[in-house]
Formats: C-alpha cells, sequence, structure tokens
C-alpha cells in the first residue's frame, strides 16, 4: 500500500477557493439561511467515483459530463459511513430506485428489510444483511456499505461528493488515524487522492484509493474551513447517498 507524502510547510490557499476568501461569520449566516431548510439530495453535487472494471482513473460527473482524472485533491469538510439495502436486484429494478433499508451514519438503519419485518430503525452492527457472505453474488454484503467524503474543491462554492467502497475504507481510515495521531483536523489538510491496482477476491484487478500527500494548512485557512464545515454539516450528514457496487469481490478489507 502507498505511503502519503506529507508536506510540513503551512499553506494559505485562500486565492484557489474563494468561498475561505470572504468573513466566515457572514459565509455561515448565508449556508444556514439559503440551505437551512431545504433537503438536499446527492444529485445536487458534482460527484467523484472510484472507477469500477478494472479502470485506474476517477470519475467526475458534474451535470451531464463526465470527466476522468488521475488524481484528485479537495479539503475534508465531512465524512461519514452510509449504508443500503436492496430487497429487489438492480436486474430487476434497472436501478434508481431508493433502498428499502438504509442508514446515514452507518450505526442505525431504518426502513423494511424483508417481509414482516417492521418499517423502524435496526441496529446495523447485529443485522444479519451486514454480515459478510449475506449477499447473494460473492462474500460481500447484502446491505452495502461506502463512507460519503465531501470534499471543497478548488474553485467551488460546494462540496463535491467523493464515494469511497468498503474495499478502499482501510487506506482513508488510516489517513483519518494518521491525522489523529498528530492532533490535526481533518479538516486541516489539503489531501491528494489517487488509485492503485488492488487483486480482486476471485475477480479481475480494480483500483484501489491511496493517498499520494497531504498539506497542512495555516491556521487562519484552517479555522474559515471549520466555519464552512460547520455550517454546512446540517445538510451533509442527512444526505441519502446510495453505495455503489464493490469491485473487490467482497473482500473485508475495512
Amino acid at each position: 500500500m502507498a505511503t502519503a507524502t506529507a508536506t510540513q510547510s503551512l499553506v494559505r490557499i485562500e486565492d484557489r477557493y474563494p468561498v475561505l476568501a470572504g468573513d466566515p461569520k457572514r459565509l455561515m449566516t448565508v449556508i444556514r439561511e439559503n440551505l437551512g431548510d431545504l433537503e438536499i439530495s446527492p444529485f445536487d453535487f458534482s460527484t467523484v467515483k472510484i472507477p469500477g472494471g478494472g479502470g485506474m482513473s476517477f470519475q467526475v460527473f458534474d451535470g451531464g459530463n463526465v470527466e476522468e482524472v488521475k488524481e484528485v485533491s479537495g479539503i475534508i469538510v465531512h465524512a461519514s459511513p452510509r449504508r443500503g439495502y436492496w430487497r429487489a436486484s438492480i436486474d430487476d429494478t434497472g436501478g434508481g430506485a431508493p433502498p428499502d433499508c438504509s442508514s446515514n451514519d452507518g450505526v442505525t438503519g431504518r426502513g423494511t428489510r424483508w417481509d414482516g419485518d417492521q418499517d423502524g430503525t435496526h441496529g446495523c452492527a447485529t443485522c444479519a444483511l451486514a454480515k459478510f457472505g449475506s449477499a447473494t453474488k460473492g462474500g460481500g454484503q447484502a446491505c452495502k456499505m461506502n463512507w460519503a467524503v465531501f470534499l471543497l474543491w478548488e474553485g467551488e462554492m460546494l462540496p463535491r461528493l467523493l464515494k469511497i467502497p468498503p474495499s478502499s475504507l482501510k487506506v482513508f481510515r488510516a489517513l483519518l488515524i494518521s491525522l489523529t495521531t498528530k492532533e490535526i483536523p481533518k479538516h486541516s489538510v489539503l489531501v491528494k487522492f489517487g488509485l492503485e491496482r488492488a487483486k480482486g477476491n476471485g475477480t479481475p484487478d480494480y483500483a484501489r484509493l491511496k493517498i499520494t500527500g497531504w498539506e497542512r494548512l495555516a491556521p487562519e485557512t484552517a479555522a474559515r474551513v471549520a466555519a464552512y464545515a460547520e455550517a454546512i454539516k446540517p445538510q451533509l450528514e442527512t444526505i441519502a447517498v446510495a453505495p455503489d457496487d464493490d469491485a473487490s469481490g467482497g473482500v473485508d478489507l475495512t
């Protein structure tokens, strides 16, 4: 697994991230006034996906356009695990249907999982559908999991959504642990993400996330990011992000 290279010099990036150039208090007011009662969906954000099928470039979905890039970078303003379970397969539904049971924090799910199940809350850790081997195909989980990572993107006012599948969670978690041991908040660094080729579990090789480097932000810049993240957090943490298929073949790499 590739090791990230950290740059110790403190950087200011307000010229490249206009959302950070203004008054943080005014920014928080604008976000709360404009988005406070607005229900936002994943389709309101540009999305960055790790490809399946052996591709080694990120797929950046922006409106109706799709761009393939080798590396992406941004500041993490929010990150949390998400789950989703569909009783009917995508072959039957054609895709696009909301999950029958879902979780916005990876801890508590809500929905109807099977015939006779109550439409209420369920603990994800003890749910049979969250166990590896419960999927009808491969050795993965019937209730699919990923992490929704919202990255503040250069030149843009709203973050982009990076969806991290189970096969790449170990890499992302290592980044969070590394920052924690250094007492650095995740919103205080500019992170560069790349992809590396990995072996599947009885499947073709697939792309796995790697951290190619990170730069620590200057204190004044980090404070502006913290204010932005705090203001937009209520909208981001309620977004239902449907997990993508994981190309690893169901290996528990988390």
